[in-house]
């Protein structure tokens, strides 16, 4: 199935052009200068593809255990995409060549190097990602300069960063309380997990 806006109608097909070029900028921005080999090339673009493809498509319902759709659905129900983490410190070096891996310690350090590009990525992606799909809604919303900004509400269902966990491990919580400080503003959430936490 090929997909493409008609040459006379350049405007169509906006969602994933944009979606192409927040992939593009985060995959400059990630490899920088390096050189890459063919099959690290690939391997980078496979880790990409595998987190571009886990992004949810739809909201979340109200069940706390609803997991949102996502484009590897459509291949693979309930895939879960994580790399291993890694224990070593951060490779950049923008002289590296790789060569042909011809032993385990060359074979770990390309491992090492892909992860490393593929964490710059979801770091770099995901935020572009999610700034594309907060200007989508700012449109939809329709608000003006100085409305006041939308705070979240009890009974949504928000997905939850973790730190030390890896990102396609990331849980979804639905929210049961806003707490307020003591100007009455929004500050922090109590948040159901599906493990029945709060």
């Amino acid at each position: 199935m090929d997909i493409q806006p008609p040459p006379e109608a350049p405007w169509m097909g906006g969602a994933w052009e944009r979606l192409v070029g927040t992939v593009k900028r985060a995959f400059n921005k990630s490899v920088g200068r390096r050189k890459l080999h063919y099959t690290e090339f690939l391997t980078i673009i496979t880790e990409i593809e595998a987190i571009v493809n886990t992004r949810p498509l739809t909201a979340c319902s109200a069940n706390v255990e609803d997991i949102p759709l996502r484009p590897i659905d459509f291949l693979q129900k309930s895939l879960k995409y994580a790399l291993p983490a890694s224990d070593h410190e951060e490779i950049d070096d923008p002289t590296f060549d790789p060569q042909l891996i011809q032993s385990v310690t060359q074979a770990k350090h390309a491992l090492e190097s892909s992860e490393q590009i593929a964490q710059k990525f979801w770091e770099r992606w995901h935020m572009e990602y999610l700034t594309a799909l907060r200007e989508v809604q700012r449109s939809r919303l329709k608000q003006h300069r100085h409305a006041r900004p939308r705070e979240p509400t009890v009974g949504e269902i928000v997905l939850i960063e973790q730190e030390n966990i890896p990102r396609g491990s990331w849980c979804y919580g639905k929210i049961v309380e806003l707490v307020k400080s003591t100007d009455e503003q929004v500050r922090s959430l109590k948040i159901l997990l599906p493990n029945g936490h709060i």
